[in-house]
């Protein structure tokens, strides 16, 4: 997948907005190195997501990621601080 493209829902972009600059930089860091050097084998910091429908989490510092692989594409679908992510995905897959 390397060289793959960065896609983000509407409410990730929101996400990423209401971010401090230094964090918003290192998780748009994070992302676009892992479009670059494609996903599989993961990293250590990402994590294949139970129960989600083929979702994984990025880690980075103290936010959390959330995306789908479709096609060579990676699509963010949030970007949530540590603490909130058992929240988070409660809300997007009724977990």
């Amino acid at each position: 997948m390397a060289g793959g493209s960065l896609y983000f829902s509407p409410r990730s972009r929101a996400d990423l907005k209401s971010l401090p600059r230094e964090a918003r930089e290192a998780v748009l860091g994070d992302l676009e190195s892992l479009c670059a050097v494609g996903v599989l084998p993961p990293p250590a910091r990402v994590k294949k997501l139970k129960g989600a429908g083929g979702a994984y989490r990025l880690r980075t510092g103290d936010y959390r990621s959330i995306f789908r692989i479709r096609d060579g594409r990676i699509y963010v679908i949030r970007i949530v601080p540590r603490k909130e992510l058992e929240r988070s995905l409660a809300g997007l897959w009724g977990g």
